[in-house]
């Protein structure tokens, strides 16, 4: 049972890194682009696969759901969705554990337009 459950907490561990990566590689994409217009074109296809991920979700990224309900299984006291309605925000939960900011529910997705609209303007002005 303590394999297990070590297991799974490894299993949530590195769904959350790559989960890190890849919202790091959304975000440092649009300063890329921006200097190295070419990367626009593989920017724009990373921000719409997010997206339709995220709509996947109902408005919540998937990987999200994976790595509380495995850290519900392995470390409930490092879930960090609501537990009556399982509602979670891995960008706002990363805000605030690492940087001390408390930022309001929607801030994923409302970054998720920015970041589309700059890419789309960097595609178009190319």
């Amino acid at each position: 049972m303590k394999d297990t459950k070590a297991s799974l907490r490894r299993f949530a561990r590195n769904v959350f890194y790559f989960h890190l990566g890849w919202i790091l590689m959304v975000f440092i994409g649009t300063l890329v682009e921006t200097f190295y217009r070419p990367y626009a074109h593989v920017q724009i296809w990373i921000i719409i696969g997010t997206a339709l991920f995220q709509l996947l979700g109902q408005g919540h990224c998937p990987l999200t759901y994976l790595e509380n309900s495995l850290l519900e299984k392995s470390a409930p006291e490092k879930v960090y969705w609501d537990q009556k309605t399982h509602e979670a925000s891995f960008v706002r939960y990363c805000l605030k554990k690492f940087l001390g900011i408390s930022a309001p529910k929607g801030t994923t997705t409302i970054s998720l337009i920015v970041i589309l609209i700059i890419s789309t303007l960097i595609l178009l002005f190319e």
